[in-house]
């Protein structure tokens, strides 16, 4: 369970409460969550799975793959409905799809530690986006 909040005091009682209860065990600052790599700063907080993605280009032998600037190129189509491709060119299908795996994988290798941030302060600010128009 993650138990989180601003108010140290509150928090304590929450835990208390709550192992009164049930079993529990205080594993202490949140590390990961759901794949996600969680790193505190001073005033914020930010969420990466960096960890997933350095392991997923190991498992696929692309830890030294050139670097893709995005993710796909643009324009590009991932998929075509099956009942317009005739059965002669799904191992052209297959091959199109591969290269854009491999190509999302050499974008993510440029990118490992990117994430969200949620910030204290600059709440508003906008630090990261995505066009996938």
């Amino acid at each position: 369970m993650v138990v989180t909040g601003n108010d140290l005091e509150d928090i304590k009682k929450l835990q208390s409460a709550l192992s009164a209860e049930f079993e529990m065990k205080d594993l202490g600052s949140m590390k990961y969550l759901l794949e996600n790599e969680v790193t505190r700063g001073k005033d914020c907080i930010m969420l990466s799975q960096r960890k997933y993605v350095l392991g997923l280009l190991t498992e696929t032998c692309m830890l030294d793959c050139k670097l893709a600037d995005t993710p796909i190129e643009q324009n590009h189509r991932l998929a075509e409905y099956p009942d317009q491709v005739p059965m002669n060119k799904t191992r052209y299908q297959s091959e199109a799809h591969m290269e854009v795996v491999v190509r999302i994988l050499r974008y993510l290798k440029s990118a490992p530690g990117k994430g969200l941030v949620f910030s204290k302060h600059r709440h508003l600010d906008v630090l990261g986006y995505t066009d996938a128009d």
